[in-house]
């Protein structure tokens, strides 16, 4: 509510240069949206899970995904969708996490995307085009902390709609699956949730995962079986070519960019 008082008090021609910003930007990353633990109340041992926003900007969960599941109840490697909107520090339940034995101990890793309003950096980009002084230092402080993320290298869980493909434009350096490769026992079947395909900056980092995609694989040693899974034919390889969504404008959207799943089915 501040910030859209100060904002139409500058359109209105009531501030001046000398104002400040009601607040200080605070970034949104992977270090101020963040998740934390807490025992379930009850009997039976559970956790639940919560997720904060510690920072300014308002921002949304779409997913959390349960991985390296060690007698977990719930669906593991496979995402749970949410539709989850943080207002600036706020905090809301994310998910419940049971032991399937409630008996044994139960451990597991956690993930989770989301993205952020870019509302809040537009109208402070318009505020900043107009020679706003303070609206230019917190627009200044915004693109730093955009550029530190989009450095990062390492795991991230960020689900990527068509809209953020094409925004992240020649930011795309290449595609990647992730695993890169699959095994499967023959008549055994394998959910294509298992398999992501990312999307890879110039310096190796993950820009995020890619929820729709396109994909072909010639009958072999694996076939498709609807819904979404693959099942093992008979002994041997086969490769599958996963690639970006029809109708995407992006740089990675060519022929020639796609990234492949190399699929083993021994014998």
């Amino acid at each position: 509510m501040i910030r859209k008082v100060f904002l139409v008090a500058l359109i209105a021609g009531a501030g001046c240069a000398g104002h400040q910003l009601a607040q200080t930007y605070v970034a949104p990353t992977d270090q101020t949206i963040v998740t934390s633990t807490e025992e379930a109340q009850g009997t039976a041992p559970a956790h639940t899970v919560y997720v904060s926003n510690l920072s300014t900007v308002p921002v949304t969960v779409n997913s959390f995904t349960i991985r390296q599941c060690e007698n977990i109840k719930q669906h593991c490697d496979s995402p749970q969708k949410r539709e989850l909107h943080l207002k600036p520090g706020s905090r809301t339940f994310l998910g419940r996490i049971e032991p399937r034995d409630s008996d044994r101990g139960f451990g597991y890793a956690l993930t989770f995307s989301w993205r952020a309003d870019s509302s809040s950096a537009k109208a402070i980009s318009t505020l900043a085009d107009a020679g706003v002084e303070p609206a230019r230092v917190e627009l200044a402080s915004i693109q730093r902390a955009a550029a530190a993320r989009a450095a990062e290298v390492g795991v991230r869980d960020e689900v990527l709609e068509t809209s953020d493909i094409e925004a992240l434009g020649t930011r795309i350096a290449s595609l990647r699956m992730e695993p890169d490769s699959l095994v499967i026992a023959v008549n055994d079947m394998v959910s294509l949730d298992k398999v992501h395909l990312l999307l890879i900056g110039a310096n190796g980092e993950r820009l995020g995962r890619v929820r729709e995609i396109r994909w072909r694989m010639r009958p072999g040693a694996a076939r498709f079986a609807p819904p979404d899974s693959l099942i093992g034919v008979q002994p041997g390889r086969t490769v599958a070519e996963f690639m970006l969504p029809s109708g995407v404008h992006s740089p990675a959207n060519s022929p020639t960019q796609s990234a492949t799943l190399t699929i083993i089915v021994p014998r």
